[in-house]
């Protein structure tokens, strides 16, 4: 559906920050597909403002393109339009009409591969405390969901 945007599903989003505080632990999370990495930089900012060290996120996707805008970090103003204006200038500059993420001010590592979910290229990335995958599923067929989630 190539809907994404900052925020998306934020009482999600809120709910899995609480969870992460309450591991008290360093916690791997992976994003697939990640599109154009709106999702990542959502928990990557959420984690900022709760002050949670030791978050990892990988987003992977099949699309080089989405790859590569995911590590552009630049995003238009409706994909940034529900975050407030604190967080728009605490975790963003302006340029030309684009709003660039600034890398630093996030409190975790986020990183973007080319991978598909069902190349064993997948289980080399690590193990993960939390899966997203809300969005690629409706893609699939029966046979194919039950095979993602054995995976």
């Amino acid at each position: 559906v190539c809907e994404t945007y900052f925020f998306r599903e934020l009482e999600q989003l809120k709910d899995v920050i609480f969870y992460i505080k309450s591991l008290d632990k360093p916690v791997n999370i992976l994003c697939a597909p990640c599109s154009s990495g709106e999702e990542v930089y959502s928990l990557a900012i959420l984690a900022s403002e709760n002050f949670i060290k030791g978050m990892n996120i990988i987003g992977i996707d099949i699309n080089k393109k989405m790859i590569d805008r995911c590590n552009e970090m630049a995003y238009s103003e409706r994909s940034v339009s529900r975050l407030n204006l604190s967080q728009k200038k605490r975790f963003f500059d302006v340029k030309n009409g684009m709003y660039h993420l600034k890398k630093e001010t996030l409190a975790c590592r986020c990183r973007f591969e080319l991978c598909n979910v069902f190349d064993d290229a997948l289980f080399r990335l690590g193990k993960f405390d939390l899966i997203f995958s809300r969005n690629m599923m409706i893609y699939f067929d029966q046979d194919f969901k039950i095979k993602l989630m054995e995976r």
